[in-house]
């Protein structure tokens, strides 16, 4: 699957092949317990030599000699010496009954309010998208790679056409997810942490965190950090742009 998706664009042809090797026989493997860190290797060694400025939106392409150099430094890159690497490398953090308390879940941020999954948490901290960029074609190689199930795809890039939409990188539906994720939580009755630009998809429909705040949470501090976002690749300019980062503390 690498070699048909992403060959001469991602990958050389070469490490797209030393991939859909590693993951033949990553699947053969019977040994249930060895899969995660398998996988994780070989999802590490896939990053490590992918021709990309960070994400998988677009690959990169030599128009300046800067660009070429880059490109050609990935292309050397062995697949089989990363993969050895990332599994020597790879540990487990923290104590094992520290690990047994923790849960990882993958799903619609609002749908999982809605669960019984965070019933157990003392706080929410939510990272909300900021731009009308939707951000799973940052990050569709990973996930084609991971499922390696063939989808539909489109564009030079072969992005999923199956990707996941957010109504919060839309300028139509923003406020509407920034009032159901404020009232998912209050429902809950937990304190929610906020992290947003001061300039954010939500600033440009007309709307504000603050005021959207203030009509859920009794008590809502705003803390304000310099920060240095990433332009993705800089491909129309400076690779990062100054931005005020807000923290926004709800409480009752």
């Amino acid at each position: 699957m690498s070699s048909l998706y992403f060959s001469t664009g991602y990958f050389t042809h070469s490490q797209a092949i030393a991939l859909d090797a590693l993951r033949a026989a990553i699947d053969a493997d019977t040994v249930v317990d060895e899969r995660d860190w398998l996988l994780s290797a070989w999802l590490g060694a896939a990053s490590a030599v992918m021709n990309a400025p960070g994400h998988t939106a677009q690959y990169l392409f030599p128009r300046s000699h800067a660009a070429a150099e880059r490109v050609r430094r990935a292309a050397r890159l062995d697949v089989w010496e990363l993969f050895v690497r990332a599994l020597s490398e790879n540990v487990q953090v923290g104590t094992g009954s520290w690990r047994a308390q923790n849960k990882v879940t993958s799903s619609d941020a609002l749908t999982l309010l809605n669960s019984n999954a965070v019933a157990d948490a003392s706080v929410l901290y939510a990272d909300p998208p900021y731009t009308r960029d939707q951000y799973s074609r940052f990050y569709h190689v990973y996930e084609t790679l991971y499922r390696y199930d063939y989808p539909d795809s489109r564009g030079q890039g072969r992005n999923r056409s199956d990707g996941f939409m957010t109504d919060f990188s839309k300028k139509s539906g923003v406020e509407a997810a920034f009032r159901a994720l404020l009232r998912g939580a209050r429902r809950m009755q937990l304190p929610l942490v906020i992290s947003y630009p001061e300039n954010g998809l939500l600033t440009t429909a007309g709307a504000t965190v603050l005021g959207v705040a203030n009509e859920f949470y009794a008590n809502v501090e705003v803390f304000t950090v310099a920060a240095s976002h990433s332009t993705m690749g800089g491909s129309k300019g400076s690779q990062r742009k100054s931005a005020s980062e807000q923290l926004f503390v709800l409480t009752n």
